[in-house]
């Protein structure tokens, strides 16, 4: 019902390739765009702790570039344990960094705001990944190559500066996160490594849910992912777009993998005519056909183009 919009997501899905994550998201401008982003993204954002991270009001997201990165799995207490990485790193000339940990207390927040009031080290936190999070860690160390400090088995204490990883952006809300690394041959060479690790997990699952979820995950690590963002003059046509748009985008990423059928009925209409007349479900799967062309003018014909 919008070709434009069409268009855009068509072309977006094209370039990021049948794997490739599409995602929708709304935007106050009048028109609509696509932005593509190199890198992954995850299912957490900034948390407790928006109030403080936030640099783009509008958007209402924290927006980073060329920044270091540390990965952990602990809960962030307070910063005792890390105030001897912190005092380093600020011997080298920078002050911000953002921690990626399980979660955070209301100590370690308060810590935060403290040291950015303070004009000291600016640590932007955010949350972990909420679903698979050991293994969106891991997905995260090939993307910035950061060594990740697993709280079952290391020492946060023992972190030090060359264990930081760097992120060329990050994007954050108060619900997801997209993070890219460096472009160049170590950082390509990680994500490939990664990407092969997470294949042979498709072949040895047995579950079609986890297959494609690993799927859209090594489609990030190669190809990035894209944004369509939906924007429109007024707010009820902007959320209407918005909810065609989301349907288009998943629909067609599905289409792009496993093709598609004549819609509106058409391919059970097809599948009716080639069943004899006493199998049980010959009338039953002419219903929709007959449904749809129930409510349309006569003579109408169904263009090629209307497709499941």
């Amino acid at each position: 019902e919008d070709p434009e919009l069409g268009e855009l997501i068509g072309k977006a899905q094209w370039k990021l390739g049948k794997d490739g994550y599409l995602l929708a998201e709304e935007t106050a401008q009048r028109e609509s765009y696509v932005e593509f982003t190199p890198g992954i993204r995850i299912d957490n954002g900034y948390g407790g702790s928006s109030a403080l991270v936030i640099n783009n009001l509008e958007k209402q997201r924290l927006e980073l570039k060329d920044i270091p990165v540390i990965l952990t799995s602990f809960t962030i207490q307070d910063f005792t344990p890390l105030l001897k990485v912190f005092n380093e790193f600020l011997k080298t000339g920078r002050k911000e960094v953002v921690m990626i940990a399980r979660a955070w207390t209301e100590q370690a927040i308060q810590d935060c705001q403290t040291n950015f009031q303070k004009n000291s080290i600016k640590v932007y936190a955010l949350n972990a990944p909420y679903i698979n999070m050991q293994e969106r860690f891991k997905d995260l160390v090939a993307v910035t190559g950061a060594k990740f400090y697993d709280s079952e088995s290391s020492d946060l204490s023992e972190l030090s500066i060359k264990d930081f990883g760097f992120a060329s952006m990050i994007q954050a809300t108060r619900y997801d996160a997209k993070i890219a690394g460096k472009d160049d041959v170590l950082t390509k060479l990680r994500v490939t490594t990664r990407a092969d690790e997470l294949r042979e997990q498709v072949k040895g699952s047995q579950s079609d849910f986890e297959k494609r979820q690993l799927t859209e995950r090594i489609a990030q690590l190669q190809n990035g992912f894209g944004t369509v963002y939906v924007g429109s003059p007024s707010d009820m046509e902007r959320k209407r777009l918005f909810d065609k748009c989301e349907d288009a985008v998943n629909a067609v990423r599905v289409a792009f993998q496993e093709g598609t059928a004549p819609g509106a009925g058409l391919a059970y209409k097809l599948i009716s005519e080639s069943l004899p007349d006493t199998y049980i479900l010959k009338n039953p799967l002419m219903e929709p056909y007959r449904q749809i062309m129930s409510t349309v003018p006569e003579g109408f014909v169904i263009e090629e183009w209307v497709r499941d």
